[in-house]
């Protein structure tokens, strides 16, 4: 399992932008908007986690505020080249 997310890291590098792609998401508190592009800034461990463990959020910026999502985020996202 720890090399699925140092390889899942290698293959989203920080830099990259992502379009959101969840048109049925529900809206008011959400702040992703369906289409809009975002900024992956960086990877880290949930606070918390030990320093051992393999396990790595990703954090965007989205209107103007980072926010921290797990992997499995990443189906709502598709890489912008």
């Amino acid at each position: 399992m720890a090399n699925g997310y140092a390889l899942f890291k290698s293959l989203h590098p920080v830099g990259g932008l992502y379009r959101y792609k969840a048109p049925y998401a529900p809206q008011g508190s959400n702040p992703w908007s369906d289409g809009k592009v975002y900024l992956l800034t960086r990877w880290e461990r949930p606070e918390g986690i030990d320093k051992k463990s393999p396990l790595l959020n990703a954090f965007f910026l989205v209107n103007g505020t980072e926010r921290c999502v797990d992997i499995s985020f990443f189906k709502y996202l598709d890489a912008v080249e």
